[in-house]
């Protein structure tokens, strides 16, 4: 009916303002549909994907309270419900808590990798991308359990290194940059973030560029630009990501999340241990 059009069209364009990192209109928007009872149509299927957008662009925002909200109202058995509780417990320090969360996206994951890889590319990708995710949350786990054992500026390195080897996609780089911002955010990896940034920009997410240039270098641009060494500066926004993505790097890239996948037992023992020392 007209009710059931018109949150098909509005899931539409959060489908799109997701796509695009427009999370604040994202947010607004979800907001304003969460009243609609034609979310709860088709067994609250339609809900649930609302739910899954909503927490995305909350999670952006560092809306918790929301996030917290949209997740509690999406389907209980997939991997991305056991990620985003994930992030929420590593954001409030509950590592038992998160470490538990990252075991279930894992098992989920795994056997939908598995099944994955052979059939669709893209898809397989995507769930790739997952594994480095979770991973890198249990290496953020180690590093608020021991700061002095896991040092960020480490972390730092080891990331860098292995995002060269991921596509060269804004939304490949949105999803790992999204966790890594629990312990290193814009102002704090800026190498990192303004190459994000211009990736942004060249591929039209114009207004996530801008958010990320906004939390880099504050809200008075020129002040800031003129402080900066102008070579330095102009080496930082215009230095290239990654060579251009082939299927040498994105074989090497999909190897390395398997390995990823393999080490999660001995990965979450060693975050245990670290836990429990502290």
């Amino acid at each position: 009916g007209a009710a059931g059009g018109s949150i098909a069209v509005r899931l539409g364009s959060m489908r799109c303002l997701h796509a695009l990192g427009e999370w604040r209109r994202l947010c607004q928007l979800a907001s304003e549909a969460w009243l609609d009872p034609a979310l709860d149509a088709s067994g609250g299927e339609l809900r649930a994907e609302a739910a899954r957008l909503a927490a995305g662009g909350a999670w952006n925002l560092q809306q918790w309270g929301s996030m917290a909200r949209y997740v509690a109202a999406m389907r209980p058995d997939t991997v991305e419900t056991a990620f985003f509780k994930a992030v929420m417990a590593t954001h409030d320090a509950r590592l038992s808590e998160a470490r538990a969360h990252i075991i279930a996206a894992q098992q989920l994951l795994q056997s939908e990798l598995t099944a994955l890889v052979g059939e669709s590319y893209h898809r397989a990708y995507r769930a790739t991308v997952q594994v480095q995710q979770l991973a890198e949350l249990e290496e953020i786990l180690l590093h608020k359990a021991d700061p002095e054992a896991m040092p960020l500026p480490l972390l730092l390195s080891v990331w860098r290194g292995r995002l060269l080897q991921a596509e060269r996609s804004a939304d490949v780089w949105q999803e790992i940059l999204s966790v890594r911002a629990l312990v290193a955010p814009p102002a704090r990896d800026p190498q990192t973030w303004l190459k994000f940034s211009n990736l942004c920009r060249k591929s039209g997410r114009g207004a996530l560029g801008h958010k990320i240039l906004s939390e880099i270098l504050g809200e008075d641009w020129d002040a800031h630009w003129e402080r900066m060494p102008r070579q330095a500066a102009h080496a930082s926004v215009t230095q290239p990501t990654s060579p251009d993505h082939s299927p040498s790097t994105t074989a090497s890239f999909l190897a390395g999340g398997a390995a990823l996948l393999r080490s999660t037992g001995e990965m979450t023992s060693s975050a245990a241990a670290a836990a429990a020392a502290a």
